[in-house]
């Protein structure tokens, strides 16, 4: 989440989840934005560092898990997420992304995130 977050009156978009996050230093964050928008109906952004693009459709391998969005929860359940796949047999093509659903306010216990990697696989 961006802090702070600046609410005003414009086109009503309610908020999206998941907000996504990866990256090795420098992160790109992702806001999923709702099914009935597409690229030209889209608010424009004020900031010209924000970007709107659209994604193919693709398949992810995800795991849960509970807390806030810190380093040794987020290392933890990539690592398991990884055991998994290799079980699985699933052939990642991403970097991992980490999702949360929650308000910042969500006491960490309540909160729910994702780590999720997108996969080799036929779409259907």
């Amino acid at each position: 989440m961006t802090s702070p977050v600046q609410v005003s009156q414009s086109q009503k978009i309610a908020m999206t989840k998941p907000v996504t996050i990866h990256g090795d230093g420098n992160y790109t964050v992702a806001f999923i934005m709702p099914s009935g928008f597409t690229q030209d109906t889209l608010p424009i952004p004020k900031n010209d560092a924000v970007q709107l693009t659209s994604l193919l459709p693709h398949k992810v391998a995800a795991i849960r898990y509970s807390g806030y969005f810190q380093g040794e929860r987020i290392i933890k359940a990539k690592q398991q997420l990884g055991v998994r796949l290799k079980k699985a047999g699933l052939e990642p093509v991403s970097d991992f992304i980490v999702a949360g659903y929650n308000s910042p306010w969500v006491p960490g216990f309540l909160a729910r995130n994702e780590v999720l990697i997108m996969i080799k696989a036929e779409l259907g």
